[in-house]
């Protein structure tokens, strides 16, 4: 009788033991630049989630009215292995000026080694939902770089996310050059610029509008194409492309009546060249560009080839 009752329980027991959920203890997260309030809120946050995942049970120490006291690593360890936990986590959230850090570690209660620890960021308490959802369904996996659900990425991932897709920014220059002119005693034209930048990753498309002043003044619409080497925040490019722009050269005469000539032409000028961006997933990116003038006219009897260096700050 006694065997049957046994054989009809095994089952059960079986199945018990392999859905068990493993304990682990948690001492409430410690917060530095915040409200203690978020201890107790993100804790329990994270709790509901792990508890949920069925996989672990975590422990929280007994809620008290009174500051939160924090704990050692070894009187973590204690209280863990008198919950019966087979590990323990302990957790800290740094705010940063507007940014928040947080550290989670977890360790074995028996010797108290080291198994489990993720570092994540947010930028705002709404963040904190999606990231705690996240780690808790990873927690134990054993790697920082899971994957994540598109309702578990935060604000402050998205941000990084819509730099690293097809994005669109504004900018604007500084720069100057020469051309190949000979006779012009001020051949150096330096000016300004805005842009407009598509970054489709693989290219970047501009639209741009300069203006260059000197003896040899030079405004000039174009549309430029630039190839990146890599696709490593910064990097090297290489591209050219084609404006629309003319040039005013102030050439003064050598005789007595000492007058200067104007000669002015505008059309196509293709420009070629290449140049070195950095920082070209912040919000903000520094780009240093040179490249050759090619126009297919001339103004007067001058061909006003030359060259140009820029530095232009995106955003």
């Amino acid at each position: 009788m006694k065997r049957k009752i046994f054989v009809a329980v095994l089952p059960f027991i079986l199945v018990n033991f392999l859905y068990a959920q493993e304990k682990i203890y948690m001492p409430w997260i410690e917060v530095v630049n915040m409200h203690t309030d978020y201890s107790y809120a993100v804790s329990r946050l994270f709790r509901t989630y792990v508890n949920a995942g069925n996989r672990y049970e975590l422990i929280l120490p007994p809620e008290s009215d009174s500051l939160l006291r924090l704990e050692t690593v070894e009187e973590a360890r204690a209280h863990a292995l008198s919950y019966g936990a087979g590990y323990y986590i302990l957790g800290e959230m740094n705010r940063v000026g507007e940014l928040a850090i947080l550290s989670l570690t977890m360790y074995r209660s028996s010797d108290g080694g080291k198994v489990w620890n993720c570092i994540e960021k947010a930028y705002s308490p709404e963040d904190l939902d999606p990231l705690l959802s996240r780690i808790a369904e990873n927690l134990g996996t054993g790697t920082l770089q899971y994957a994540k659900k598109i309702d578990q990425v935060t604000d402050y991932e998205s941000r990084a996310y819509r730099r690293k897709d097809a994005n669109t920014s504004f900018g604007v220059m500084i720069g100057g050059g020469t051309t190949f002119i000979s006779g012009i005693s001020h051949n150096f034209p330096a000016g300004f610029g805005v842009l407009w930048q598509y970054d489709v990753r693989s290219m970047l498309l501009d639209l741009s509008g300069e203006l260059y002043f000197s003896d040899i003044n030079l405004f000039q619409l174009g549309i430029h194409g630039w190839v990146p080497f890599s696709r490593t925040s910064s990097t090297w490019f290489a591209g050219g492309g084609l404006n629309y722009g003319g040039f005013v050269i102030e050439n003064q005469s050598n005789d007595e009546d000492y007058y200067y000539e104007d000669h002015e032409k505008a059309g196509l000028i293709f420009s070629a060249g290449g140049g070195y961006l950095f920082n070209r997933d912040a919000s903000v990116s520094l780009r240093v560009t040179a490249k050759i003038l090619t126009p297919t006219f001339k103004v007067g009897s001058y061909y006003p080839a030359g060259a140009m260096v820029g530095l232009a700050l995106v955003f």
